[in-house]
This record gives structure tokens, C-alpha cells and sequence, in this order.
């Protein structure tokens, strides 16, 4: 008798302890479908990276949400942000408290390279969708690739590779290179050696510098020296700045030489001016007055951000939230991997791209635009700062996915 009661009080422990589970969970659904759906950007909001993405890119995303509508799947939508200082732990640290607490259902990294990676590593595990709008490193697509992650923007490999290839069809086929002393800015020198020696060019020398440091004579001299018919700095940010300052006072700029500026964005060009600027060649995803869609975006972009120019960071975490919102409706969910995978089968369509797939690697493939900074006299309006060249289609632009080293993507 006695085994039995206790049979049958475990029996009943268990049912009770099932229900509680229950309970919970169900409480926790509801309160997930109370709370509104968000997106948790993680970016530079001060310090060096804030003017290209920064606070702005918050501005944009939330632009894309004033344009989808206010509710999806009876939920309200919020864009929330974070400085991430630039700083892997920080970055982390921000992710986890979300990750933990529920509070997000995407993310946007939008900062440098490796505390964007710290944000790609916490979606793999939580299965939480992160869209890199702005970080270059070719690894979210290739080596380090997840099937949580889409890469918006661009990535060392494609602008690197297109502006060495197409201006060597231009016979500019001796290259000087002047990059960082850091992971970035040596992986940036490879892949563009690697694209002019293929091309049949050569590079005649290079040269490595420590960051943030405010004379560059001494390898622009040597550049110069060189008598390359071509300089590739790959600095970013006040770097650049510096150092294309310099080279105008040196005489390159619109001289013999060609530059390619890489990194060079509508910030530095802005911050500078068209006659120290003029004539470098540059490759970038997005200009604000490429047609008449761009230019209407732009306007409200301005207005709303105290008259700054877009960048292509934040235009691109206008798509991704865009997109992003577009699929939960698609896919009637906010599930991470249901909801990527609605991603990728959607075509992109906004005010920047037109009918723009998403690879399996997560490799957004939208076309590149080869363009050569316009000389004073040359521009139409203030803000008219680029010649198109050519838009270089999408199949050229990015490496092929056997070449992404993707494995997850190419184990079929």
C-alpha cells in the first residue's frame, strides 16, 4: 500500500512539475507575443566609426520601419542600439543581455570586423538572425560563415578584387600599395595584389604603417618615388584623411599617378572636398545620387539626419531591417532560421537594390559601382561627387561560392 502511495504521489509530483513547465512556457510565449518585435543594432554610436555608420545608421533603420508600418503579426516593431565602443568583450557583453532577457529577435552589426565577428559567433548560437551592414571582413561568407548571418553591404574581397581588375583594363598595371599595419589592412593588400597579379600587372612596392598617425609623407614620397602608375592606400577613417591631404599637397592628386581609394567612402569626400579629392577611383555598393530613387532617399535621409549624406553602411541597414521585416510577414514567424531562409528566397527589392538575391552563404549579390571622384568643375550640384563609371554586375563582383570556402553552403 505504502509503495503505492508513493507511486502515486511521484506520479502526481510529475504531473504537477509538467504542468508548471507548461505553464511557463506558455506564459513565456505570451509575453513574447505582447512584447514588440526588435531589432538590436550593435555599432559604433561615438569614436572613429561613428560618422560612416554610427548613430545614422540607427536613424536608417528606422526609416525602414516607418516605411514597412508599425505592426507585424499584431506585434508593434522597435529599432534598439548600443555602442559597442568597437570592442569585441562590449559587443558581447551588449548581445548576451539581450539574447538573455528576450528582448531581440535580429541583430545588425554595423561596427569594426572583429566585434562584429563577437555578435556573428552569439547568432550562430542562439539562432538569431545578424545582418553585417558595414564590416568588411570577407570571413562572414567564407570561413567563418553561419547560416544565421547575411552580409548587406560589401566586403574586402569584392572591393578589392573589382576596383584592381577594372583598372587594369585601363593598362594601370604597376601598383605601389600603402596599407595598414593591422590584419585588416594587410588582408585588403593581399586580395588586391592577388587581382593585379592575376590581371597580368605587378606590384612594385608596398609599404606598412602604424594607425592613427597624422604624417604619411614619408610613404607618399616613396609611392611617388616608385614611379607606379598607380598608388592603393587602404586606410580607413581619419587615416585616409591624412593621408589624401597630403597627397594633394604632394602634387598626386590628378597627376600621373592614379589613386585607388578602396576605402574610400562619401564621408571623406564630403569632409575634404572635391579639389582635394578629385579624380581618385574608387568602388562602392551605393551613391546617393545614382538615380532618382536614391536622390528621393537621400532627401528624407538629410532631412531627418541634419542634412548628412547617406553612406552605403547606412543604406544598407535600411535593406536589412526593410528586408528583414518583409520576410516575417512572408514567413508569418519571427523564428530565426525560418525566417533567413524566407530571406534568401525573397529577392531584395527597396530604393538601392533592384530584384538582389541572397546566396546561401549569406552574400547579399548586388552590383558594384566603379567611380571616379569628379573634378570641381565637373559637379551638377554641392553633393554631386561621382562619375559612374561601370556597374560592375554581381557575378563579377564577389567570388563564386566554391571560392567563399562556405562550408555549410557548399557540402551539397
Amino acid at each position: 500500500m505504502r509503495a503505492n502511495r508513493v507511486s502515486y504521489c511521484g506520479a502526481a509530483f510529475f504531473v504537477i512539475a509538467l504542468a508548471s513547465i507548461g505553464l511557463f512556457a506558455m506564459k513565456a510565449q505570451a509575453a513574447d507575443a505582447a512584447r514588440p518585435i526588435r531589432i538590436g543594432m550593435v555599432l559604433g554610436l561615438s569614436g572613429p566609426l561613428s560618422e560612416v555608420s554610427g548613430p545614422n545608421s540607427v536613424a536608417a533603420a528606422r526609416m525602414a520601419v516607418e516605411d514597412f508600418g508599425p505592426a507585424l503579426l499584431g506585434r508593434s516593431i522597435e529599432i534598439i542600439a548600443a555602442d559597442d565602443q568597437n570592442k569585441p568583450d562590449v559587443a558581447s557583453s551588449v548581445v548576451q543581455g539581450w539574447i538573455g532577457r528576450h528582448e531581440v529577435d535580429a541583430l545588425i552589426a554595423g561596427s569594426g570586423s572583429a566585434a562584429a565577428l563577437a555578435v556573428h559567433e552569439l547568432g550562430r548560437t542562439y539562432k538569431v538572425p545578424v545582418f553585417i551592414s558595414g564590416p568588411a571582413n570577407p570571413a562572414f561568407t567564407g570561413s567563418a560563415c553561419s547560416p544565421m548571418t547575411i552580409q548587406f553591404v560589401w566586403d574586402s574581397y569584392g572591393v578589392a578584387t573589382t576596383i584592381g581588375r577594372e583598372l587594369m583594363k585601363r593598362h594601370i598595371d604597376t601598383w605601389f600599395e600603402i596599407a595598414p599595419d593591422n590584419a585588416n589592412g594587410r588582408a585588403l593588400a593581399k586580395i588586391f595584389s592577388a587581382a593585379v597579379t592575376k590581371a597580368g600587372g605587378k606590384i612594385v612596392g608596398s609599404v606598412n604603417h602604424p594607425t592613427n598617425i597624422p604624417d604619411f609623407s614619408s610613404y607618399l614620397l616613396e609611392a611617388q618615388a616608385s614611379k607606379a602608375k598607380g598608388i592603393a592606400p587602404f586606410a580607413p577613417g581619419l587615416d585616409l584623411l591624412n593621408l589624401l591631404k597630403q597627397a594633394h599637397e604632394f602634387h598626386i592628386m590628378g597627376g600621373a599617378q592614379v589613386i585607388a581609394g578602396a576605402t574610400l567612402t562619401v564621408t571623406e569626400i564630403h569632409a575634404l572636398g572635391l579639389p582635394i579629392v578629385h579624380d581618385i577611383e574608387l568602388v562602392t555598393p551605393f551613391y546617393h545620387n545614382f538615380d532618382a530613387a536614391t536622390r528621393q532617399w537621400t532627401a528624407r535621409f538629410a532631412e531627418r539626419t541634419k542634412s548628412h549624406l547617406p553612406t552605403a553602411f547606412q543604406a544598407g541597414a535600411y535593406s536589412a531591417v526593410f528586408h528583414y521585416l518583409k520576410a516575417v510577414r512572408a514567413a508569418g514567424t519571427t523564428d530565426g532560421p525560418t525566417v533567413v531562409a524566407k530571406m534568401k528566397a525573397l529577392p531584395i527589392n527597396d530604393f538601392e537594390m533592384k530584384d538582389v538575391v541572397i546566396r546561401a552563404d549569406g552574400q547579399t549579390m548586388r552590383p558594384l559601382l566603379l567611380a571616379r571622384v569628379k573634378k570641381p568643375t565637373e559637379a551638377k550640384s554641392p553633393t554631386d561627387y561621382l562619375e559612374i563609371e561601370r556597374v560592375v554586375p554581381a557575378a563579377e563582383a564577389w567570388r563564386t561560392l566554391a571560392e567563399s570556402g562556405c562550408a555549410f553552403a557548399t557540402k551539397h
